[in-house]
């Protein structure tokens, strides 16, 4: 049983080391850009996406990815996964689409609590001081306002950590990942109630 759950591990850190660095892409300067132009358009469209990606079910949004880059450009492969070892373009090929998925999902929550935080901390007294005595716009985000919402971001995208390595079992269906999540879902179909009791507690 061990030796099975080890041999599906590597998929799945891929997939979610991929997911967590491109969330951190998507979520954190548009979530900073954001805050500092609030009530623009920017912000309005920003608040869009990022509602948007919450309600969006994320198979819907795998399945119009696959009928995109698949079936109508013919560029990436619908399913399946390719070993880093045996081919480099074939495993970016294959885990391009599982990981926009995951990290889309993942941003659009994310850039909320870093959108908000930030605005509180723009409305602090300290800024409102620093203001005052002639600091730039800019020193006093990068200097002091980015500088205390980081502990918000660091608590924020340690939770989504967690939530990538557990895998998306809906994803890894979707895209036949053989990751963590897919092997519970094949083990619960034939009662391997072991393998599922292992995957769980990992």
């Amino acid at each position: 049983m061990l030796d099975v759950i080890k041999v599906r591990i590597p998929p799945t850190l891929y997939l979610a080391t991929a997911a967590f660095l491109l969330t951190i892409l998507l979520s954190v300067p548009p979530a900073i850009y954001a805050a500092t132009r609030q009530n623009t358009a920017a912000d309005y469209i920003t608040r869009f996406c990022s509602l948007l990606g919450v309600c969006m079910p994320s198979f819907w949004m795998a399945l119009l990815l696959i009928l995109l880059f698949s079936i109508y450009l013919g560029w990436l492969p619908a399913l399946g996964y390719t070993s880093p070892q045996d081919s480099v373009a074939g495993f970016l090929k294959t885990i391009f689409m599982p990981m926009v998925v995951l990290a889309t999902h993942s941003a659009a929550k994310v850039i909320r609590f870093i959108r908000s935080d930030v605005l509180e901390q723009l409305h602090q007294d300290y800024v409102r001081t620093a203001q005052a005595k002639g600091m730039p716009r800019r020193w006093i985000l990068w200097r002091h306002v980015l500088k205390n919402s980081f502990i918000t971001t660091t608590t924020v995208l340690a939770f989504e950590i967690g939530h990538l390595l557990g895998g998306s079992t809906i994803i890894e269906t979707v895209f036949a990942w053989p990751g963590i999540s897919y092997l519970m879902l094949q083990s619960i179909y034939a009662r391997d109630y072991p393998v599922v009791q292992g995957v769980v507690l990992i």
